[in-house]
């Protein structure tokens, strides 16, 4: 069977809120360090206690600054343009121009989600596609394209 998804619009806010997800979940173990510190720093707080209050108010700015510093990079924007998947012949492609035929094969999944609207399949350590479930036709096409998911992380 051959699938091809439709060609949809996503809003920045949309691919920003995933990112930030995405993220946080990369970053989790400086996230709950740094919530402990300013747990425990509130808990024992005295004068001697701005020095790590600082330090967790610059770490914590600086976690905030690289985000939006990956988020605006070349890399990240190119990902935000959501392309079209098609699958066949078993091979999952990634079309980005139709017109022009710029389809790149996309040969190896390090893994996938699937979320509660949309996948995220990584092609990478830290790359992803969003796929939205409103890029399908119907309900079976996203079930015939979480198989083809299944099928090629077990091919590994």
């Amino acid at each position: 069977m051959h699938l091809k998804t439709k060609i949809i619009e996503s809003s920045s806010s949309e691919i920003f809120r995933i990112y930030l997800k995405q993220y946080i979940q990369r970053q989790l173990l400086l996230v709950v360090l740094l919530v402990g510190l300013l747990i425990l720093n509130i808990i024992q707080f005295d004068v001697r206690g701005y020095l790590p209050l600082v330090f967790l108010i610059v770490i914590c700015s600086l976690v905030v600054l690289n985000f939006f510093r990956v988020f605006k990079t070349k890399k990240v924007q190119d990902t935000l343009k959501i392309p079209q998947f098609e699958i066949e012949n078993d091979k999952l492609y990634a079309v980005f121009n139709s017109e022009k035929g710029q389809k790149r094969e996309i040969p190896r999944i390090f893994k996938w989600y699937k979320m509660k609207d949309y996948f995220l399949v990584y092609f990478s350590k830290n790359k992803f596609f969003y796929i939205p479930f409103r890029a399908f036709e119907n309900e079976a096409s996203i079930t015939f394209f979480e198989k083809k998911l299944i099928g090629m992380m077990n091919a590994k």
